[in-house]
């Protein structure tokens, strides 16, 4: 019954191609909404099967494109603006109308205030490891980077590099840890407190 069907989960599955996630995955869920029709299902409501199906299978793809789509979920009413924005933007490319903030909130039914605060919140939010350009080696991070704060390796490795420096004077005799500290001092012209 399952394979009989299958045709049906993948012509569901690709209606749905564009929205976030792959086509596999959209496929794997579109078969979990039919195993909940085969729990489901029942013939004396006068509904035939594949009817049936249809319903759980793509109640099934949306709630995982819901679900899994965006790193940072939305809530529902959200996603379901958001789509119909997209939805208003595509008719009016359709329509060979240029796709304006007043043209799409227009179609959507929504102010253009409403539009930029959509717009806002659905951001997809970027890495800081992506590149700025596809041809260069360029990092936001890198772009962004502040000059006057240290890097945490060298940090780090001047804390450990002081922790050893403490743990060796500490092996010193108080005389030898004087003599120490008083060459460093002619060396480098100021008192260096390790202890």
């Amino acid at each position: 019954m399952a394979r009989s069907n299958f045709r049906l989960v993948i012509h569901v599955a690709r209606k749905y191609e564009g929205y976030g996630l792959d086509i596999q995955d959209l496929v794997q869920d579109g078969c979990c909404g039919l195993m909940k029709t085969f729990e489901k299902f029942n013939p004396s409501k006068g509904c035939r099967f594949p009817t049936c199906a249809y319903w759980w299978i793509r109640q099934s793809i949306k709630k995982s494109i819901f679900k899994n789509s965006r790193l940072i979920r939305l809530p529902e009413s959200v996603f379901a603006l958001s789509r119909k924005v997209g939805k208003a933007r595509l008719e009016c490319i359709m329509e060979v109308e240029q796709p304006t903030n007043e043209n799409v909130a227009r179609r959507a039914g929504i102010t253009i205030e409403k539009l930029a605060r959509l717009r806002a919140k659905t951001r997809i939010p970027r890495s800081m490891q992506d590149r700025v350009w596809s041809d260069d080696g360029v990092t936001y991070h890198e772009i962004t980077e502040d000059p006057n704060v240290e890097p945490p390796e060298l940090s780090v490795d001047r804390l450990l590099m002081r922790q050893q420096v403490r743990y060796f004077l500490g092996i010193l005799n108080p005389g030898r840890r004087r003599s120490w500290s008083t060459a460093s001092e002619s060396t480098t012209g100021s008192p260096r407190h390790f202890m």
